[in-house]
Formats: structure tokens, C-alpha cells, sequence
């Protein structure tokens, strides 16, 4: 059963994409832009960060700051697509119980829907390090 429909309409001038959503947004990519390559990997660190930021907030675990680090690795083969991914949660805060923490990366990995779309891609590798 289909879901929600997100639309985009992209429109070339000189080197550089613009993309205008339908809530308003406007991404541009390529030329003095991020690649579209390089968005793929800022929407894994965006949508895990705020899934696990908001498993978090469920389990009424109060951390200073979350930093998500990804890593995305192509093939060097053409088409040179994505072939693996790492995740790695950076999260600072006082008395972190580490164990809600796997948790709610595991519960992110269950529920981001961006890395359920790129997890078809290659594996996901996720991690958590609790900073001082």
C-alpha cells in the first residue's frame, strides 16, 4: 500500500540544479552546490539524526547535543552508486545511560525512512559514542 507522495520539480540553469518542493524549499545541487551525491549522504545524517534525536525524547533520555557523521562509499565501478554506509551518533550529555542509547539507534535504524531506502543499497553500519 503506497504512502505519503513527495514531488519535486528541478530546473537546469547554467550548471546548476534547482529543486523547489512542495512545501516551499528550494535545494540546489550541482555547480557551487552540494552534488546530488553529497545530499544523499546529508539526507542520512538529517532524517537518522532526527529519528534517533526524537527515539531519544521517547525514552526520556535529556542529551546537551547530538552530531551525526556519515559516511558514504561508492563503487568504483560505473555506475558508481552507493554500496555501503556508516553511521556514527556523537551524543554529549550528563550520565548518558549507554544501553537507552543502542537502543535508540537500533529503533532508528527500524524506523528512518531514509535509511530504509538506502539500506537496499548496501549495508548501514551504525554506531554510538557517548562524548565528555
Amino acid at each position: 500500500m503506497a504512502g505519503e507522495v513527495l514531488k519535486t520539480t528541478a530546473l537546469l540553469t547554467s550548471n546548476t540544479f534547482s529543486s523547489r518542493f512542495e512545501s516551499g524549499h528550494i535545494a540546489f545541487m550541482g555547480g557551487d552546490a552540494p552534488k546530488p551525491t553529497e545530499l544523499v549522504v546529508a539526507a542520512l545524517a538529517g532524517c537518522s539524526g532526527l529519528t534517533f534525536r526524537g527515539m531519544l525524547d521517547k525514552m526520556q533520555v535529556a542529551c546537551a547535543k547530538i552530531e551525526v557523521e556519515v559516511e558514504g562509499e561508492r563503487r568504483e565501478e560505473r555506475p558508481t552508486s552507493f554500496c555501503r554506509f556508516k553511521v556514527r551518533y556523537h551524543v554529549w550529555g550528563k550520565d548518558l545511560d549507554a544501553s537507552k542509547l543502542e537502543k535508540a539507534m537500533e529503533l532508528t535504524e527500524a524506523y528512518c525512512p531514509v535509511l530504509q531506502t538506502l539500506i537496499k543499497a548496501g549495508p548501514v553500519e551504525s554506531s554510538v559514542v557517548i562524548e565528555k
